[in-house]
């Protein structure tokens, strides 16, 4: 019987190949209580998807900075958080935080618009 688990992780090309991406989808929630405080209705009103991207830097590549944009299943996310890690003993190493919210127009950060 060949097995239906998936294996392995997407890659991203403008970043290097990457060894795990985890996403977090998330929601926000009103809630409306009763007389006696009790929860008598939940309601989610918007969602976000998160994702946390460890990846080997391949030469040539720049690791997006945060502010910047990357693409995951044909979707534009905002990069949140950005870290590359090196070592004399090791390969370059970038960490990536990426989000998106509902139908959000992602807009990068402009250093010239800032202040």
């Amino acid at each position: 019987m060949a097995s239906k688990l998936l294996f392995g992780v997407d890659q991203l090309e403008e970043i290097g190949v990457v060894q795990s991406m985890t996403c977090n989808s998330s929601v926000e929630v009103a809630e409306a209580r009763g007389e006696d405080g009790k929860v008598i209705e939940r309601r989610a009103y918007s969602r976000s998807d998160e994702y946390s991207i460890e990846a080997l830097v391949v030469t040539g590549k720049n690791v997006p900075p945060a502010g910047s944009t990357v693409t995951v299943d044909g979707q534009a996310y905002l990069v949140t958080a950005s870290n590359v890690t090196r070592s004399n003993t090791d390969f370059q190493r970038a960490s990536l935080t990426v989000s998106r919210k509902d139908a959000e127009e992602v807009v990068t950060y402009a250093a010239d618009n800032a202040g």
